[in-house]
């Protein structure tokens, strides 16, 4: 099983992707979404290896070891950073398979990501990211991202440009 500091240093090797890959290919936003999520997955994980020494190999388990809602779980997190974590996943799931990010709609139509989905993508993974470094002090590095959708706006880990 990964120590949670192994899922902290694979989270920080993601966020330096997510930067290297909007600066290098700056409408790849199904990527970029990807990387949030997958970013924000590894710091989940550490987050329940620290609280139940436990590691879940399904997105379901993962999310009902979060949701604060399961009673029995003592990783639970708070609301906001729950859900900022199933958007996120659910705006992956459409980068990755083309189709509707909430998994009960049954339209066929291909779902594509842009800007907008990016732009929503960075503001959970902020959440996510703001919620588990209060909680553990990991000190994440702030990165730049190009996204004018996001002009004006300040975070707490990412610098827009």
């Amino acid at each position: 099983m990964a120590a949670a500091s192994d899922h902290i240093s694979q989270a920080k090797k993601n966020l330096a992707t997510l930067e290297t890959l909007n600066a290098c290919t700056p409408d790849s936003w199904d990527w970029e979404i990807t990387m949030c999520f997958y970013t924000a997955v590894h710091i989940v994980n550490a987050h329940i290896v620290n609280t139940a020494n436990a590691h879940y190999r399904t997105h379901m388990n993962v999310a009902n070891a979060l949701n604060t809602h399961t009673v029995a779980s003592i990783s639970k997190i708070d609301l906001d950073a729950y859900l900022a974590y199933k958007k996120l996943e659910g705006l992956s799931r459409r980068a990755r398979y083309l189709c509707h990010q909430n998994p009960n709609n049954q339209d066929t139509r291909s779902f594509f990501t842009d800007e907008r989905h990016f732009s929503r993508a960075i503001k959970h993974l902020d959440k996510v990211m703001k919620y588990f470094d209060d909680r553990y002090s990991i000190n994440f590095p702030t990165i730049n991202i190009t996204c004018p959708r996001l002009s004006g706006q300040t975070f707490n880990y990412f610098s827009i440009q």
